[in-house]
C-alpha cells in the first residue's frame, strides 16, 4: 500500500501536485503551530512581568512601611528615656514624703497624666 503510494506521488502529474500541496499544508501547519507556541510564550512573559512589578512595588511599601516603624521605634524610645528622668524625680519626691500610705491628690494625678499624654 505504501509503495503504490509512493509510486503514485513520484510518477503521476496529479500525485505530485497532491504531495506538494501536503507539503505546503504540513509547512503551513507547522508555522501556524509555532506562531501560537511563541504567542502563548509572550502572554506568560506578560503575565510574569505584571507578576514581578506588583511584588516590586509591593517590596518597596513594605521597605517604606519599616522605615516608618524604625522612626516610632526611636521617637518612642527617646520619649521613654525622655520620661525616665520625670518618673525618676517623682519617685524621689514620693519617697521624701513623710507619709508612707498612698495619699495620691490632684498634683500628683497631674504630673503622671503628663508623663503619658494622651494623643
Amino acid at each position: 500500500m505504501i509503495a503504490t503510494a509512493v509510486a503514485f506521488l513520484t510518477t503521476s502529474k496529479l500525485g505530485r501536485a497532491l504531495g506538494v500541496a501536503a507539503l505546503v499544508l504540513l509547512a503551513l501547519g507547522g508555522v501556524y503551530l509555532a506562531g501560537r507556541h511563541d504567542q502563548a510564550r509572550k502572554a506568560e512573559i506578560a503575565a510574569l512581568e505584571a507578576k514581578l512589578a506588583i511584588k516590586t512595588a509591593d517590596l518597596q511599601i513594605s521597605m517604606a512601611l519599616a522605615d516608618i516603624a524604625q522612626d516610632e521605634i526611636r521617637a518612642s524610645e527617646q520619649a521613654a528615656a525622655a520620661n525616665q528622668d520625670k518618673i525618676d524625680d517623682y519617685e524621689k519626691a514620693l519617697a521624701e514624703r513623710p507619709d508612707t500610705r498612698c495619699a495620691l491628690g490632684a498634683d500628683d494625678v497631674r504630673r503622671l497624666r503628663a508623663l503619658n499624654p494622651a494623643p
